[in-house]
């Protein structure tokens, strides 16, 4: 289908695309078409006859016979465990290995795109393209593991979920991480960067089948098997719930400058990657004696430094050992076990959805999906306007308003030692706060 003519498309009546659909029902009587699009828009919708006409360059019919086929989910587990149904294609993983290894020696954005400089050309580029089919395949398996969860009402599908949404938001952050060099003028080369994230994509994708099919095979033989994480309801967050909370001091993690208090000078300030800042409000805050800020959002006291190189994680796959810092400590003290930890950080080119991993002092690791709201989100439950943002290089207003994030977590597996962070190249942390009850 092209977008062109599909009005709940960000493309309608701008730009002529190739998109897939899939048509699963039609109406004689009114002339009528049920569309459902994975990837743009998740509820069908039902449209005129006439734009799949003017839509539609190109169509696989599907034709499903009356006669009944009876296949119970334990013998289709039970042909993916034998391999005659592939789950996830063995070849498919080695090829995007390959990709990955080609990429990073061949890649030339003067070779690849039919104009490296031209941002909207990008969209429309083969390349591009392909990555979108991929994404939707993702898509699609998501839809598959969620009915299976469903209808078995087995939890430990949760955290292939999340790794899938994960899976997800990664590819849209690296074909937003393509769209930014070419706003750069490709300055700085893709091809390593390019290489790292795409072998993360293969990691994940290997993760998620290992997880698949040890559920398969746990339906089919009904015994035990080890999982690494354990995906139980993490994200029991309350507002009502009394808790003391202790600002940690993370600066010496710090390693990406892009806030600037609104009457401080600043110098090589770009959140974004492409000279875009974060100026906060006058009130944002006030300054103690030891030249840190202090702010209490939804409730949680936070604490940050603006006077430094850095100013915010530029999340990377860091680990924070939090065992030996002296906030810790001294939170402990006459407090009770339960143990939570909030976050104040921010995503730009996009929201991000990533995992974050928490370990404890018993050894326990637990995957936690957190939702980061893009900067230019203000309306959402968990956002706090904080300022304005401003391109670096033209002086012009980017957002008028702009927000960061507030995301709280609630746990009852005893005390933190480290937190890892996920590898998003827009996911920024300029605070982090332990909780307790």
């Amino acid at each position: 289908m092209d977008s062109y003519y599909l009005p709940w498309s960000t493309l309608f009546n701008v730009r002529h695309t190739n998109h897939i659909c899939i048509v699963v029902g039609i109406n004689d009587s009114q002339n009528s078409i049920r569309i459902l699009d994975l990837i743009d828009k998740f509820e069908p919708v039902d449209m005129d006859m006439s734009i799949l006409y003017k839509a539609c360059t190109f169509y696989l019919e599907v034709i499903c016979s009356n006669k009944k086929r009876i296949m119970d989910t334990k013998q289709i587990d039970k042909m993916i465990i034998n391999k005659e149904i592939p789950l996830i294609d063995v070849d498919m993983i080695k090829n995007m290995n390959q990709f990955a290894v080609a990429f990073k020696k061949y890649f030339n954005p003067k070779i690849e795109f039919i104009d490296a400089s031209n941002f909207e050309l990008l969209l429309e580029e083969k390349l591009i393209d392909e990555f979108r089919r991929v994404m939707l395949c993702i898509n699609m398996f998501q839809v598959w593991i969620e009915w299976r969860e469903y209808k078995e009402k087995e939890e430990r599908y949760k955290g292939i979920i999340q790794k899938l949404t994960v899976l997800l938001n990664k590819w849209n952050v690296f074909i937003n991480i393509i769209y930014k060099h070419a706003m750069s003028g490709w300055k700085r080369p893709l091809n390593e960067v390019g290489y790292e994230w795409l072998k993360s994509f293969t990691d994940i994708i290997n993760q998620i089948s290992s997880e698949v099919m040890n559920i398969l095979a746990y339906n089919l033989e009904n015994k035990d098997f080890k999982i690494k994480y354990n995906y139980e309801d993490a994200l029991k967050c309350s507002n009502s719930q009394l808790y003391t909370s202790k600002p940690l001091t993370i600066d010496k993690y710090y390693n990406n400058k892009g806030f600037k208090p609104e009457k401080d000078q600043c110098q090589d300030c770009d959140l974004t990657g492409c000279g875009e800042y974060f100026i906060l409000n006058e009130n944002f805050g006030t300054k103690s004696a030891d030249k840190t800020t202090h702010c209490r959002l939804k409730g949680i006291d936070f604490k940050m430094r603006f006077d430094k190189i850095y100013d915010n994680i530029l999340c990377k796959g860091q680990t924070l050992n939090i065992t030996n810092l002296e906030e810790l400590n001294n939170i402990k003290m006459n407090l009770k076990k339960t143990l939570g930890i909030a976050f104040l950080c921010c995503a730009e080119w996009g929201e991000c959805k990533d995992l974050v991993t928490i370990v404890f002092d018993n050894g326990y690791e637990e995957d936690i999906l957190i939702d980061v709201n893009d900067i230019s989100n203000t309306e959402s439950n968990t956002s706090v306007v904080g300022g304005k943002t401003v391109n670096g290089i033209t002086g012009k207003i980017v957002q008028e308003k702009a927000a960061l994030t507030v995301i709280k977590i609630f746990f009852d597996h005893g005390d933190i030692s480290k937190i890892v962070l996920p590898n998003s190249a827009n996911m920024h942390i300029l605070s982090i706060t332990l909780l307790r009850y």
